[in-house]
């Protein structure tokens, strides 16, 4: 099984996208992360509740707003959107 990508936020964590990761996006933001219009228009707090998602599996207690205090814009946030579309991938290929 795909444990997920490592990345190093407020420790080391992985991100996984999973049928619940999604739910849990579409919960929060009443959108579906499946579609273009929301993939072609994502917002920085899109990002956080992306990444909060991506990590339910393994941390169930994660709040949305203790995502957002891991990222720091100005020297992870490149790598992280890079790690989250390399998970992406990854799922993508388990559909098959």
């Amino acid at each position: 099984m795909n444990r997920g990508i490592e990345v190093k936020l407020d420790m080391k964590r992985h991100l996984r996208v999973t049928a619940d990761a999604l739910a849990a996006y579409e919960r929060v933001t009443g959108r579906q992360l499946l579609a273009k219009a929301t993939m072609s228009n994502l917002s920085l707090r899109d990002v956080v509740v992306i990444v909060w998602a991506l990590l339910l599996h393994e941390d169930e207690t994660l709040k949305i707003d203790d995502v957002g205090d891991m990222i720091k814009p100005l020297t992870n946030m490149k790598e992280l959107i890079y790690k989250v579309a390399e998970a992406w991938d990854i799922y993508i290929r388990e559909l098959g």
